[in-house]
């Protein structure tokens, strides 16, 4: 049997020695100059790339008139759903007709009839923050001869697996209008490297349509990141739908057909859930909060000229909230409750960036609360301001949270619980992130991933190079690295061009999240980003080039 491709990041070989570690690079026909593309693409090659990958020349044939997805132990509705969702999109074809010799083909031994599907445990209700996604997938291996087995503890492994023997199945037209399906021979154990593998989501800038949500969880399913990070509201607008308070989405959203309903909540909820994604919303507070403060007297601090002072600038007639007036703690106590009761996730996300202290120094109420409590800058202000927030939070929670925090709650000195995760998010990463850890709090990366600003050219090369552990630290300072996450911050995005500036180069740092922290080779990722930006739109999706000339065939889809 030859190699065609082989990577394997840490595997154990046994040999006439004994077991050695191995490792295997590959890398595809690069073009620049001349005609044709400039990458080649890759057939049947997956992205993420796994950690124990072994592709073979040995092909079979796929009759998706007669291949069977077996459920061959536990089961449940996650796993029957997945399985009816990737009968559709691996067949997905615009042109799908079977070529007749080929498929009498099918009664020797190279047509693979089914893939056995074995989930070891029974399904977990909801995805954790520590959920278990390893799976084995071995195809027409010397012990399963035209056969194909997909297996992994939980059910959140099985659909990595599905999404991964989607991917290594590929087609080429054996006549006109009619095509045949391909896989290689294929040996597959895989993990994740980091347990946060997020997206964020800014749906206040541009409000975002339910359905735009779930083909953006679709995309993040497709490329096995795992936490729907929900930047839900803004200063401005506010279109998420309180039921003990409707009046916020009342009048700080932009109307009443852009905000997000319980029923829409439930539903993009139930969405992730099938697909194994999490979703941790984010409220941020005290800045960010222009929307919230429409309908709540007192609730923003004023610092306008009926204080007293004239208009400065930029400066807003109202700044952050007033972390003075007692009602505003009894008011985000009932918030967050229903919050809480909304979002079945143990994580919540606080924010905390960009106080604008401007407002606060110009307050005297503000001034006089700070004297009476001997808090001698605004950075104390803020810090008493969190600790109150969390302190409520903790009263009203029937199941401790835990909470995430931007940067600046940790650089303004704000005394944090362990268990906060500080997300990173300004330059200078490298830096921050020693800090964040030497303090011994578990840290999230996002500052190399803003996918919202655009450039000219092969932009993943430094997306793809961005490792959230490349910080001087002791390994002990590298195990609180939880992972990271891409962001999608919606000034100059809408469902218009959402998918487009977000894929595939999110995929290469969906790549860096997932794969082992040995897997450098970025041509090998070029390759491989050409058949998946084309996968993906054969999935139905607008996907930019990304590597300069190229094609996708075979795009009409109904």
């Amino acid at each position: 049997m030859k190699l065609l491709t082989t990577w394997i990041s840490v595997a154990l070989v046994l040999t006439n020695q004994g077991l050695e570690v191995r490792a295997y690079f590959s890398s595809p026909i690069f073009q620049k100059d001349g005609f044709g593309p400039w990458h080649s693409s890759s057939r049947g090659q997956p992205i993420p790339l796994p950690r124990i990958y072994q592709s073979y020349k040995s092909t079979l044939l796929i009759d998706p008139e007669n291949f069977l997805f077996n459920i061959s132990h536990a089961t449940c509705e996650i796993l029957e759903d997945a399985v009816q969702r990737y009968q559709k999109l691996i067949f997905k074809s615009p042109k799908f007709k079977p070529c007749e010799k080929t498929w009498t083909n099918c009664a020797k031994d190279n047509c693979l009839k089914r893939l056995d599907i074995y989930l070891q445990s029974p399904c977990e209700e909801w995805p954790p923050s520590r959920m278990d996604e390893q799976y084995l997938l071995k195809v027409n291996t010397d012990e399963l001869k035209g056969g194909a087995l997909l297996s992994a503890a939980s059910i959140w492994g099985i659909l990595r697996g599905l999404e991964t023997f989607s991917q290594m199945v590929y087609y080429h037209d054996c006549q006109v209008n009619a095509q045949r399906f391909f896989v290689n021979t294929t040996f597959v154990q895989d993990w994740p490297r980091f347990p946060w593998r997020g997206l964020l989501l800014d749906t206040s800038r541009h409000f975002l349509p339910k359905i735009t949500i779930f083909e953006t969880l679709d995309l993040m399913a497709m490329n096995k990141l795992n936490v729907f990070h929900w930047h839900i509201v803004d200063d401005n607008s506010f279109p998420y739908e309180s039921l003990r308070f409707p009046f916020l989405s009342k009048n700080g959203s932009y109307g009443p057909d852009m905000v997000y309903t319980r029923k829409d909540l439930k539903d993009i909820l139930e969405y992730a859930r099938r697909r194994g994604i999490r979703v941790v919303p984010e409220f941020d507070t005290p800045g960010h909060t222009q929307s919230w403060g429409r309908n709540l007297p007192g609730f923003l601090t004023p610092c306008g000229e009926e204080y007293g002072w004239s208009f400065l600038g930029d400066l807003p007639d109202y700044g952050p909230i007033d972390p003075s007036r007692e009602e505003n703690y009894v008011f985000l106590e009932k918030f967050f409750k229903e919050v809480f009761n909304t979002f079945p996730d143990k994580f919540l996300h606080l924010g905390g960036d960009e106080v604008d202290f401007r407002c606060w120094s110009m307050n005297r109420d503000i001034a006089e609360f700070m004297k009476q409590n001997n808090i001698s800058s605004y950075e104390g202000l803020e810090a008493y301001y969190i600790h109150r927030l969390i302190d409520l939070l903790d009263d009203i929670s029937s199941k401790k949270k835990t909470y995430l925090v931007w940067q600046e709650v940790f650089d303004n000195q704000v005394p944090l619980d362990p268990n906060t995760i500080v997300h990173v998010w300004k330059g200078n990463w490298e830096s921050e992130m020693a800090q964040v850890t030497a303090a011994g709090k578990k840290a999230l990366l996002s500052s190399c991933w803003y996918l919202n600003y655009i450039s000219y050219g092969t932009d993943w090369e430094n997306y793809y190079k961005c490792d959230p552990e490349n910080f001087p630290g002791t390994p002990s300072q590298k195990w609180l690295v939880l992972g990271g996450e891409v962001c999608m911050w919606a000034e100059f995005v809408d469902e218009t061009n959402l998918h487009s500036r977000l894929w595939p180069r999110a995929s290469a740092a969906a790549e860096r999240l997932w794969s082992a922290k040995e897997v450098q080779d970025g041509e090998f990722l070029a390759s491989r980003m050409n058949e998946h930006r084309c996968r993906i739109r054969r999935r139905g999706y607008p996907a930019q080039p990304i590597n300069g000339p190229d094609f996708c065939d075979n795009l009409k889809i109904p």
